[in-house]
């Protein structure tokens, strides 16, 4: 699940690992930096952050999530990487001989996950019928070249609700400010 907060340090963002996003942010976001839990974005490049937050895993604050069983069409390798679905990494592998693993916030409901190829270059292998059940975004629960999609409810958290809440009222009292200057 994505996270976005303002505070006193920054915009504190919480992602699924992408390196693509990682990478990207690195390059991109000067100041940034990673605190162990998440990355602290200076207040300036919020722009910026919420941009690459749509384009690496389709997040738009104001969407709902829906969660959705995601099956593989074929199999599916992340070479020395995770195997993703629209940015969401969904199982990873450590090396060759390791095996794999779910994602967090990814169950596996059928099908196999592992690891293979060489001692150097190993894959994540996701193979052909595995599947998954994921809370993505709604605008990204839309079936793929890779995965078939299927709607299994819509998510409505309170505690998610609660944080926008809190977020809006904040951005509220922001304008309030705003305007009596």
């Amino acid at each position: 699940m994505i996270q976005v907060k303002k505070t006193d340090s920054g915009i504190e963002v919480v992602t699924p690992y992408n390196s693509n996003f990682v990478s990207d942010l690195k390059k991109s976001i000067s100041g940034a930096k990673w605190n162990g839990s998440a990355w602290i974005v200076p207040v300036q490049a919020e722009a910026a952050i919420m941009n690459m937050l749509k384009e690496f895993y389709g997040y738009d604050p104001a969407e709902k999530f829906v969660t959705v069983k995601i099956t593989a069409k074929k199999e599916l390798r992340g070479p020395r990487e995770n195997v993703y679905f629209k940015g969401f990494p969904i199982a990873h592998a450590r090396g060759r001989d390791s095996g794999a693993n779910v994602s967090d916030g990814v169950i596996k409901l059928s099908g196999t996950i592992t690891s293979g190829g060489s001692v150097k270059n190993w894959d994540t292998v996701v193979r052909e019928g595995a599947s998954f059940q994921v809370s993505i975004p709604v605008s990204q629960a839309i079936e793929t070249d890779e995965w078939a999609v299927e709607k299994i409810e819509t998510v409505i958290d309170k505690a998610d609700l609660i944080a926008e809440r809190e977020r809006l009222m904040a951005r509220i009292a922001e304008i309030n400010r705003m305007m009596e200057e």
